[in-house]
């Protein structure tokens, strides 16, 4: 099993993350049946519109197969019938269970809607509030909370970013989640709300001061970055 230095549990509270990917998995991101399906409908309505716009696309073809479709169903039950305390992450078409059920992957790897299952266990081996990356530009890693996001609160926080040109440097997914163009091509049928695993580099803590400023209750933690050797 591969282990993660860390200064503390995945999210304070979990020892392992079981990671796997899996076609449109963010259908099931509520673990309820109805709202799966409701999400499914959503992004065959979407596959549509975009088949429309594309020249010589066949607005029969969907990612939405009978075996896909399944798959889905059989991953937001088994998910759902677990009963040990869980939190689920989904980007793109990846989901990662942060759990303390060690047998969760064990059970997993056993299913055959599932190809491919990692784990890892935390290795609580580093100082508190540090992160350890191997080439790390900046002092400081400021992660953000989940929540929703106003229109103009995007904008808002989209501009400040870009202002500060190189003094921070945002992740990938973020930077995706803030360009309108972005949302607009992929990703419009997602909601408007931050991820926990977002976040700014940068090397000073004014800029986690800032950004409480433009972002009220934003700010979920700061974490040292540790060179690793």
């Amino acid at each position: 099993m591969k282990t993660e230095p860390r200064s503390s549990l995945y999210y304070n509270a979990y020892q392992y993350v079981v990671s796997w990917t899996q076609d449109e998995i963010g259908c099931i991101r509520s673990l309820d049946a109805d709202k799966m399906l409701k999400h499914i409908g959503m992004r065959i309505n979407y596959e549509r519109q975009r088949h429309r716009l594309i020249a010589g696309a066949s607005v029969n073809s969907s990612k939405f197969t009978t075996r896909c479709r399944s798959n889905l169903e059989s991953a937001r039950a088994f998910l759902a019938a677990e009963p040990e305390p869980k939190k689920l992450v989904f980007y793109n078409n990846s989901i990662s269970v942060y759990t303390n059920d060690r047998t969760l992957y064990d059970r997993l790897i056993e299913c055959d809607w599932v190809t491919t299952v990692w784990i890892k266990q935390a290795e609580l081996s580093l100082p508190p509030d540090t992160i350890l990356l191997k080439d790390p530009q900046f002092q400081y890693r400021t992660y953000f909370r989940g929540r929703h996001m106003a229109k103009p609160d995007k904008t808002r926080l989209h501009n400040w970013i870009s202002v500060q040109g190189k003094e921070i440097a945002a992740s990938k997914s973020l930077r995706e989640f803030l360009d309108p163009e972005f949302k607009r091509r992929y990703t419009w049928w997602r909601s408007d709300a931050t991820e926990s695993y977002f976040f700014i580099d940068h090397n000073s803590l004014q800029y986690e001061t800032m950004l409480s400023m433009i972002c009220p209750g934003m700010v979920r933690k700061t974490l040292s970055i540790v060179k690793k050797q």
